[in-house]
């Protein structure tokens, strides 16, 4: 099964031409035939932090995303890659796997806890390490039939909600930053309210920060059902 999707690999980078997206139906099809209960869905819409590549969705129930794949292109280097602004969005996921299709680094709620290569390039040959396809084929399936992890640790739970605060404030600002249209109309009408609400020339008394702390928290929750 692996031996066929490298296979597949190497006759796209033998054109000269392959650019990253000509290797992804090799992957959506080893994806697919590991869990045939999946649907590898190549450039989803746009979710909650972004658009990764593949979203990978319950063939029985098509509301439930199992979880996402971020890919790179062949022989990417996947250590400058995790650093990236795009990719600590993606964090924000669940459950995601970063991958230049030889090398693939599993995430859980933010943190790696595996990474699997199964093959390397040499002089443009694809060379595969294959002591490690079983171990690839086993982590695919568990990380599709993986269950929400319990979160345990406050340090944990705080990590994952300043990920998550980040990005509502991100896409704030692009909203804020863009034209007024019929989708951010809402956004500018909170952002008002919130000026009238927060900003005094005098000092606060106790009573109405507690007020206004309150009131920005409805507001947030607001934001948040619509924009993320």
């Amino acid at each position: 099964m692996i031996s066929e999707y490298l296979l597949k690999l190497q006759t796209e980078l033998t054109t000269g031409n392959a650019l990253e997206h000509s290797y992804r139906p090799a992957l959506k099809n080893l994806l697919e035939s590991i869990d045939p209960s999946i649907t590898a869905v190549n450039e989803p819409s746009r979710s909650a932090h972004g658009a990764p590549d593949f979203a990978l969705f319950n063939k029985i129930n098509r509301d439930l995303i199992v979880g996402y794949i971020e890919t790179k292109d062949l022989n990417a280097d996947l250590d400058q890659i995790e650093k990236s602004e795009q990719l600590k969005r993606y964090l924000g996921y669940p459950n995601l796997i970063l991958t230049n299709y030889l090398e693939f680094r599993f995430f859980r709620n933010g943190e790696k806890y595996q990474t699997i290569k199964i093959a390397e390039i040499k002089y443009g040959v694809v060379r595969n390490i294959e002591f490690n396809f079983s171990s690839l084929e086993h982590e695919i399936k568990a990380f599709l039939s993986s269950k929400p992890e319990t979160i345990i640790s406050a340090e944990k739970l705080a990590k994952i909600m300043g990920g998550k605060a980040f990005r509502i404030r991100e896409n704030v600002q692009r909203f804020l930053a863009s034209e007024k249209d019929a989708k951010n109309q809402e956004l500018f009408r909170i952002y008002n309210v919130m000026k009238q609400l927060l900003v005094y020339d005098d000092i606060l008394h106790y009573q109405e920060i507690t007020k206004s702390i309150q009131k920005t928290i409805s507001i947030m929750k607001d934001i948040d059902s619509v924009y993320i």
